[in-house]
Order: structure tokens, then C-alpha cells, then sequence
């Protein structure tokens, strides 16, 4: 296995790129948006999509529990705009910049679109729940998922969060295809644990030659943050 650098130094080199990250597990993604990702581009002007009730509720619930970890984190999120699709206009934190009804969501996009265009290059942009959009709409709602990430201004910092395995291989293949890098954050079976929850991170994909598919063995410290090991 060819060893990743420090996650850190991994995350300066994503920006101006679009990101995703697939995970298998919650806890260690939440340490890498909310301890390492977001704190690295706290200065960029940050913008969070949010897709359901469902999503927004577990926010909530990430962001009163890293108020108690560190008041900075606290601070960072409170600045961000939020577009969000839901049933309300109740955000999670930060403001609340742009809402859409679920059942307003295929025309919703041309709003989402006007909103995406009025961002900068330099902005940071983060999804949280955009996976389903396709479980739940189907393959027909691809053409309109295109279409808004062709308003996104080319170099804008995007971040896009996906559990492993919720869609086939052919939608997977689409799906990719959206984005420069693909990360995955991996919990190692317990025979490779030595007693304590190990993770391993890296890059799965690239278009970036700078760039290499590599991968890194690291736990989570007491403050959330990632340690290698």
C-alpha cells in the first residue's frame, strides 16, 4: 500500500477541486469535514447544501455535541449559508440562504442553479445528503444533477459526502464522473484494530497527477482529530 501524507497536507491540495468522499462509517466523517476540512478553508466564504429533514436533524445533533469540543468549530459554522431542501426553513446552524420544498425539487434546481452561479471561484462549497437525490428520484433526475454542477463555478472547493454502496455499478460510474478526486474513509476489520478503532484514508481515484491514489492508517485522539499510525 502506498502511504498517504498527512491528512492536512492532502486537504490543501483539494482546493479548487471537487471532492467526494465515500465512507462506511459517520463518526471518523464527521472528524474529517468538521476537524480537518472545513477548519483548513475557514476563511473561504462557505456555503452547505443540505438535502432533507433527515440530514439537517443530524447536523444539529454534530454541531451541539462540537460546541462542547471546541468553541473555534462552533464559531467557523455559524458563518456558513446554507441552501437547503426540506419541509422547513430550520437550519442546523450558520444561516439560512436558500430554501426549496421537496416537492418543488426538479424546478427547485433552476433556483439552485441561480444560487450556484452567484458563487465565486474562491468559495467553499460542501454536500451533505445530494446521494439521495438519485435513490429517490431515479436515473431520470441525472440530466437536471448535471446541469447544477455545470453552474458551479470551476474553482470553487467542493466537498460532496456519500455512504459506500447505495448505488449500482452503472449509476456509480456516472456519479464519479462529476468529480476530480474520490476519498474513502474505511473502518479496518478487528483483527487489524489492535484493541482501538482504526481507519483508513485516502485517495481512491484521481485526475490529478500531483495527486496519487494512496491510503493511511489513523485513529481518532481524544480531541476528534485524526492521528496517524
Amino acid at each position: 500500500m502506498d502511504i498517504m501524507e498527512n491528512i492536512d497536507d492532502l486537504i490543501l491540495k483539494l482546493e479548487n477541486l471537487r471532492t467526494r468522499l465515500i465512507y462506511d462509517s459517520q463518526y471518523p466523517t464527521v472528524s474529517f469535514v468538521f476537524f480537518h476540512f472545513i477548519p483548513k478553508f475557514q476563511f473561504k466564504d462557505k456555503y452547505i447544501l443540505i438535502f432533507s429533514e433527515t440530514i439537517c436533524r443530524g447536523l444539529e445533533k454534530v454541531h451541539k455535541s462540537l460546541s462542547r469540543y471546541s468553541t473555534d468549530i462552533s464559531e467557523i459554522l455559524n458563518e456558513v449559508k446554507i441552501i437547503k431542501i426540506g419541509k422547513n426553513y430550520e437550519v442546523p446552524f450558520g444561516e439560512l440562504h436558500e430554501f426549496i420544498p421537496y416537492d418543488e425539487i426538479e424546478d427547485g434546481f433552476i433556483r439552485i442553479e441561480h444560487a450556484f452561479k452567484k458563487l465565486k471561484g474562491d468559495d467553499l462549497l460542501i454536500f451533505f445528503g445530494m446521494h439521495l437525490i438519485p435513490v429517490i428520484y431515479g436515473k431520470e433526475i441525472l440530466r437536471g444533477l448535471m446541469e447544477l454542477y455545470d453552474a458551479i463555478p470551476r474553482d470553487i472547493t467542493l466537498l460532496s459526502t456519500c455512504p459506500e454502496h447505495i448505488y449500482d455499478k452503472n449509476l456509480e460510474t456516472i456519479i464519479r464522473m462529476f468529480y476530480d478526486i474520490v476519498l474513502r474513509i474505511k473502518k479496518e476489520d478487528e483483527l487489524f484494530r489492535f484493541g482501538r478503532d482504526t481507519y483508513l484514508i485516502g485517495v481512491e481515484q484521481s485526475s490529478i497527477p500531483e495527486i496519487k491514489p494512496r491510503f493511511g492508517r489513523y485513529i481518532i485522539d481524544s480531541t476528534g482529530k485524526f492521528i496517524r499510525v
